[in-house]
């Protein structure tokens, strides 16, 4: 009964689930986040850009300072996002397009500032922030941003099914050894009645009692896989 029931399913079903589905999913979670945060300091870039465009001698350090510390902490967001979900196909596709489009717009937006505080390049700045080539690539870069995150939004669906899935075949196991069980205590009864009139055996009493410590024990590990996985899901609010 062990070996035939709870064995297959704690190498079939739990220790994928844990090592893997599970795993899965939290990677995804934490990547959705800092796709989110690095789409925020992408907008910090953008402000300070902005800013700088009508900033006085006086102001211009803090924007410079704010402009860079953004570009780098999108940049490293983007990174480590990548880093937990690499696996995926699509993703790899994805985050290679945006590192070469952030390149691109990053040197776009540097130039702005760099020419802003140049009288006779000022008004090239201003065009290149105001619909020109920084706003541009931006815009192209940010696309793909977008898709990231559609993306992983899709992979989060997709692995929270799985996990539901399994579960669910967990729970019919569960279902299964329920009713093996009560066969094996019907069975019991019956072989407790015979026994009161003497029709029956030492053997055959020996093996349903078995039967049961097996069955109740079988029924207590998926039990318990079951309470593992709830509690995991609740833990993780999915």
């Amino acid at each position: 009964m062990i070996n035939q029931q709870v064995i297959p399913l704690i190498n079939d079903r739990m220790i994928p689930l844990i090592d893997n589905d599970i795993s899965k999913l939290e990677n995804s979670l934490h990547a959705i986040k800092l796709i989110l945060e690095a789409d925020r300091d992408l907008h910090q870039v953008l402000v300070a850009e902005k800013r700088s465009l009508a900033a006085s001698e006086d102001e211009m350090q803090p924007v410079i300072k704010s402009h860079k510390e953004n570009i780098t902490q999108a940049l490293n967001r983007m990174s480590n996002a990548f880093d937990l979900i690499s696996h995926d196909h699509q993703i790899s596709k994805l985050y290679k397009q945006f590192s070469e489009s952030f390149t691109i717009w990053q040197s776009k937006t540097e130039a702005v500032l760099a020419k802003i505080v140049i009288p006779s390049k000022r008004k090239f700045a201003l065009k290149g922030s105001n619909g020109g080539s920084a706003e541009k690539t931006f815009t192209a870069m940010r696309h793909i941003v977008d898709k990231m995150q559609q993306r992983v939004e899709q992979m989060i669906v997709e692995q929270k099914q799985i996990i539901a899935n399994n579960r669910a075949a967990i729970e019919a196991e569960r279902e299964s050894v329920l009713v093996k069980r009560d066969m094996i205590i019907a069975e019991k009864r019956s072989i407790d009645e015979k026994k009161s009139l003497g029709t029956t055996n030492f053997l055959k009493v020996k093996s349903t009692i078995e039967s049961i410590n097996t069955t109740f024990y079988s029924l207590a590990i998926i039990s318990l896989i079951i309470s593992i996985i709830a509690a995991v899901m609740i833990g993780n609010d999915w």
